[in-house]
Formats: structure tokens, sequence, C-alpha cells
């Protein structure tokens, strides 16, 4: 097992001084080991009772299964320190023969899975040379004591794992006899109330057969349990979302964050899986299924545009939903140097966006070396990203809560205004948007810019009025 294994309690009753200090203040300072530094930890736990308490209680709020393996590789020391597979974890947290027997008190099987707050299951098998991959079919073999450790974890309340889990689940008669009670433990995990964050990771290689859509895997998770009930946070590769705490019971999810880190996430078999596309929706994902999804109290939301596709699909996302957006409050939108390649790209309209309070724009462009002069075209294309954020903000509702704008340019800019007359305008407007007497409750508009020889005072000279209201913060990073 990992070095968790040795934190046992100690028969010591403690140094001298030790008994006049405070159980509080002991793990206070234990505390401040943090849950990484396993081998200080470790160490603390041997020092005696009280230290053994706290120490364990850190090294065991994450603990990570991994497959178990008949190989030797699997109980060698480089191994474990990627975690331990279930066997030996649950003979670490199964009741002792004296507890089970009636025994008083609290046994120390009790006391460590009552630590365990999140669990994380691996996909893959100790072996020697690169991993291998866990498929399917091998799920069941090699998690066989899950089902028996997921019944000793009453306390886990976020859980990670492969989605290979979800084909167990969506067709358990393909994986023997053993299967049903296994996928029956692992639903009703799912399933209890104090779990409320779910991770879907995905492994270094695939099995084509066996790869999951991110849609496939939202509509297995929500038809085949009813988690839709406790679970507040789920996160997919690309996407994450935060649910509102379903109080009636009633099949369907009300979030109130989205985040889209990657639209399409490329396949093996060429093809894409796409979170948004034009003109198919998010509300896809649950059409053809058991559960639905309202947007009605969508609070934050943060999209990254990575290609001009992109930017079509969310902004068409944004106006055909503009209806539901009325209690959207935070809204980040994140543009690569690919968005802005051609002249006139449309961003989004926020004319319908009535409650935005907080609105973050990051124009996230290749970090060119400056002692490289970039050709015209590269000057263009900012000039056209400015020229298209100022039609964005000009969309603002009328006296819209806005309370603090940011704009991040993460481009190599070695000249704010280059002198030509139509940039020249665009600032001109972009300083007129601050100022609008509407947005009285703009308190502060944030400009993160890149350059060598870029200063405070460039910006500030393009941005007057702003600056004149007292609202314009300026960072300049090299």
């Amino acid at each position: 097992m990992t070095d968790i294994a040795v934190a046992m309690p100690s028969s010591q009753e403690g140094p001298v001084g030790l008994p006049s200090c405070p159980n509080e203040t002991i793990g206070h300072i234990i505390d401040h080991l943090g849950p990484h530094d396993k081998r200080s930890l470790v160490a603390c736990s041997t020092v005696c009772r009280r230290f053994t308490y706290f120490a364990q209680k850190i090294l065991f709020s994450k603990v990570t299964l991994i497959p178990f393996s008949i190989h030797p590789s699997s109980k060698s020391k480089a191994w474990r320190k990627f975690g331990t597979d279930c066997e030996m974890f649950l003979e670490c947290i199964r009741p002792t023969r004296s507890h089970r027997q009636g025994g008083a008190g609290q046994e120390d099987g009790d006391h460590l899975r009552d630590f365990v707050k999140e669990l994380w299951i691996s996909g893959f098998p100790p072996g020697l040379g690169n991993p291998r991959v866990l498929k399917a079919s091998q799920v069941i073999e090699c998690f066989r004591e899950l089902p028996q450790v997921l019944e000793l974890l009453d306390n886990v309340e976020s859980i990670r794992f492969p989605p290979i889990f979800l084909n167990v689940m969506i067709n358990p008669m393909h994986f023997g006899a053993d299967s049903d009670p296994f996928v029956s433990s692992f639903i009703s995990f799912l399933e209890r109330p104090i779990l409320t964050s779910i991770t879907f990771f995905l492994d270094l290689d695939y099995d084509p057969e066996e790869q999951l859509l991110r849609r496939e895997m939202f509509l297995i998770l929500f038809g085949c349990t009813s988690c839709f009930s406790n679970i507040q946070k789920l996160v997919m590769p690309g996407v994450s979302f935060v649910f509102r705490n379903n109080v009636g019971g009633s099949p369907v999810l009300n979030p109130v964050e989205i985040k889209i880190s990657k639209n399409e996430r490329g396949l093996l078999d060429g093809m894409t899986d796409c979170v948004l596309k034009s003109p198919a929706l998010l509300s896809d994902w649950v059409q053809f299924g058991a559960i639905a999804m309202e947007l009605w109290h969508l609070n934050s939301l943060v999209l990254n545009c990575e290609t001009d596709r992109d930017v079509t699909a969310y902004g068409d996302f944004l106006r055909m939903r503009s209806r539901q957006l009325w209690s959207l409050e935070v809204l980040e939108l994140k543009f690569s140097s690919e968005c802005i390649s051609e002249p006139g790209t449309e961003l989004f309209d926020l004319s319908r966006c009535h409650s935005l309070k907080t609105l973050r724009i990051i124009l996230d462009a290749p970090y060119f070396p400056f002692s490289i002069n970039p050709g015209d075209n590269i000057w263009e294309e900012q000039d056209t990203f400015r020229a298209d954020l100022v039609r964005c903000l000009k969309t603002i509702p009328f006296s819209c809560p806005l309370e603090m704008v940011t704009l991040v340019f993460n481009e190599p800019v070695l000249e704010w205004v280059r002198g030509e007359a139509g940039i020249t305008a665009v600032y001109h407007d972009l300083d007129k948007c601050f100022v609008r007497e509407d947005l009285s409750r703009l308190q502060m508009v944030k400009i993160i810019a890149r350059g060598l020889k870029l200063g405070r005072e460039d910006i500030e000279h393009t941005l007057t009025q702003t600056v004149l209201r007292g609202i314009l913060d300026v960072e300049i990073r090299i």
C-alpha cells in the first residue's frame, strides 16, 4: 500500500510537555503541512496518539485506488506512490474482529474510513513499461473488492473515475454474472446524498470501440442513476457544470455555472466531440434522455473560443438562449488568435444579459519572441479584434448592473496605438463604452497587456474619460 499504511495509532502517550498542549493547537500545526507532504505527515503519525489522529485525518482525506494486478510490479515501491488497490485498502478500513463481535470503542478501520472525503479511481493497471489502459472487460476483475470498499465509505463527497466505468454501467450483461452486484453498488454510491461532485478523466490512450462522447457520458450518468438530486458539480474533459440544489426531486438539472474550456475534442476515428455546435445546442444533451436541463438560474458562463466555429456556435447559443439568461452575472469570453483570422468576425450579442455584473474578455494570442518583428498581418488582426470588441461592448443593455470589466491582451504589443486614424477612433469608442451614464455601477475597468516598451500612460492616453472617472486599472506584463 502507499505510505499512509504506516500511519497507525501509537501506544505512546506523548512527549514531555505535550499533555498540556490543546488538541486544537496540535491539529492546527499539522494542518500547515498540507496533504502533499506525506513524508512529514507519516512521521507525525508516529509521535503519539494525538498526533496520529490529526495526521491520518489529512493522509486519508483523499484516497486513490488503482486496479488490482497479480503482476509483481504492482507490489513494487515505485508503483505504490500512485495509490493502493481495493484489496489492500479494504484491509485497512474494514472493522476489526473485536468490533464486529460487539467490542466497545471505535476501531482503527472505523475512524480511517470516516476520514475519506475524496475518492479517486485510476484507470491504469500496474505493469512494466508504459501504463496499460484499463478496458471495460477488466473493470470488475481489477476492482472486485470495490463494492465492499464503497459500502464502508460513508463520508465521501467527491469521486473521480474513468468513463470506462460507464461502459459497464450501461450494459452490465456483457461483463459476466458478477457485473450486476458491482454495478448496483456503484450506482447506489453515486446516488448517496452526501456525494456532491463527480469527475470523469480521460486516459492517455483509448480503445476506439470503448471511447465515449461527452454527451454520452452525460446521458449515461443521469439516465442510469438518480444522482441528479445530489450532484452539485460535474467535471468532464473540457466542460464542467455546477448545479443548483434539486429541492423538489424532479429530474431537472439547473446549472448555475458552465465552463467550456474545450468545445471540440478529437476522436480516434477522425470525428469530433462538440459541447456546442451550430445549430445543435446544449439542450441536445438531454432531449432524448430522462433528464431535463433549464438555464434560468445560470449565474456564471465561461467560454473558450479556439476557432471561428466556436465563435459562431457560442454566439448562436447566447442569442438563442438569451431569453433564459436573465440571471447571468458573470461572463468570461476567451479567444485564441485563430478566432480573429478574418476581419469582421462577429463576437457576442450581450443585449439580453440584463443582470451582468462581471465581464472578462481575454485575447489569448501566441507568444511571439520580441526579437522577431511580426508581420503587418499580426497588427491588422489585433486592430480587427479591438473593433469587434467595441461592437460587443455596445450591445450591453441599458442600465445593466455591470460592476467590473476585465480586458486581457495576451498578445505581443509593441505599440498600443500605431498612429492609424481608424484604430484611434476604435479606442475613442471603447472609452465611451466605459463611461456611459446608465452604467453607473461600473467600479473598475482593468486592462492587462503585454509589451516591453508599453507603459501605463500609453493605454491611459487612449481612455482619457475612463481615467477621469477614476475606474481604470492598468497592468503591464513583460
